[in-house]
């Protein structure tokens, strides 16, 4: 159980950090810092956040 809960940790912070580069990989674009690539990059979270609680609950 303990190496579980260590593993759970570790991939909690990998995605930390992968979330980190890709947003600041994103902050490169000027495109995505107007609020036309705001709205887009909310609208596709939305969608994929939608299909993935989907895909969840259908289980």
């Amino acid at each position: 159980m303990k190496k579980l809960v260590m593993w759970e940790i570790l991939l909690i912070l990998a995605s930390v950090l992968m979330f980190r580069s890709f947003w600041v990989f994103l902050d490169g674009f000027d495109w995505m810092n107007s609020t036309a690539g705001l709205l887009v990059s909310f609208a596709a979270g939305m969608l994929l956040a939608g299909r993935a609680l989907a895909g969840i609950n259908s289980r």
